[in-house]
């Protein structure tokens, strides 16, 4: 059955294990960075918000495809764009992990806007790549689609912090 809930509900609802611990890792990673710098009511906003756009750019780009899209994987995508925006060039800690020896994970520096091209570029060619948005059973649409929701948004929190606070002094920006 098709309910407004379907919405919101498919962005809890996972495939399988793996794909639920995948995506709890991207959001531990992610939110830990994100909730130094602004509070967990826009955390929560970007997260559904990010998963409705997914879920919109899901139905537009794979209209031919009748596979149901389920898991967090567009949410998240629009918490890494947000996190790209508000944090910029700011250099910012990165954990990687390749392996459990010596050498294969650690931690590197990089600019936070660096982040959405990596994280993207395997959605952006299996978009391409796919007439349907959609390969090997991953809605690269919704990634897309939730990773400019969160661009959007990140926008809005941008503007809303340096243009449309009354006691902002511009002049010291300038």
């Amino acid at each position: 059955a098709k309910t407004p809930w379907n919405w919101i509900t498919y962005q809890f609802t996972h495939a399988n294990i793996f794909h639920l611990i995948s995506n709890l890792v991207f959001l531990f990673l992610i939110v830990a960075l994100l909730e130094k710098a602004v509070s967990t009511g826009w955390i929560i906003c970007i997260y559904l918000f990010s998963g409705l756009g997914a879920g919109i750019s899901y139905l537009l780009m794979s209209s031919g495809i009748s596979l149901p899209v389920v898991g967090a994987s567009g949410s998240i995508s629009g918490l890494i764009a947000f996190l790209c925006i508000t944090h910029g060039g700011r250099n910012i800690q990165w954990s990687y992990f390749f392996g459990p020896t010596q050498g294969m994970y650690g931690t590197i520096y990089m600019p936070a806007f660096l982040v959405i091209p990596f994280y993207l570029l395997s959605d952006l060619t299996g978009l391409i790549n796919s007439s349907y948005g959609v390969s090997q059973a991953v809605a690269h649409s919704a990634h897309i689609g939730g990773a400019l929701t969160g661009l959007f948004l990140g926008s809005v929190y941008l503007a809303e912090k340096y243009f449309l606070i009354e006691d902002y002094d511009f002049k010291s920006k300038l």
